[in-house]
């Protein structure tokens, strides 16, 4: 059902700069995207490589330089200026202190994002399938990127703790029996 005339709000510049910066979030960060339901990207993993991380950081500041040319146009521009200054600009300190990079833990971060995007995915038909072969088959480039940044971190003197490690260890041979099991 459509709203009435009178509550559809017109788009504005800030709005224009939102939805830039989410087309760009959903290709940077596939694996959120398919989180967060926005359909185009299920046949990319994450790249949490170095350059992978810079890609998304620089797109944050991209949406902030924009905003700053931008001008609220009512309450609901002050409100999307506000969170997205917020959170872009949390995402930029992250990554400035260097705690974006090579991130580990046995909750939460890349090792796990990359083995949990595929049971959000639809598995109803042929063409489903095949769309988890095809995000399935960038996993190894995927991982390797991680390696990458995990290395990274660690020469820069922020290397997740050994028990981390460890388990983080434990979960990837895991991972990798359910994706040989799947293949």
């Amino acid at each position: 059902p459509s709203r009435p005339a009178a509550l559809v709000r017109p788009s504005t510049a800030v709005d224009a700069v939102a939805e830039r910066y989410l087309d760009t979030f959903a290709s940077l960060d596939p694996c959120m995207a398919t989180q967060l339901g926005i359909v185009g990207h299920d046949d990319d993993i994450t790249d949490y490589s170095p350059d992978g991380v810079a890609a998304r950081v620089d797109a944050a500041r991209a949406a902030l330089r924009e905003l700053d040319a931008t001008t609220a146009a009512d309450e609901v521009d002050h409100v999307t200026i506000a969170a997205m200054r917020e959170r872009l600009g949390l995402q930029i300190e992250l990554h400035d202190a260097g705690l974006d990079l090579g991130e580990l833990n046995v909750i939460e971060s890349p090792l796990q994002w990359m083995r949990d995007v595929f049971d959000l995915m639809a598995t109803d038909t042929d063409d489903e399938w095949a769309l988890i072969g095809t995000r399935m088959s960038k996993v190894p480039d995927r991982a390797a990127g991680y390696v990458a940044a995990l290395r990274e971190s660690a020469a820069s003197g922020r290397a997740p703790a050994a028990r981390q490690v460890a388990r983080g260890v434990q979960q990837a041979a895991q991972i990798q029996q359910l994706f040989v099991a799947m293949v």
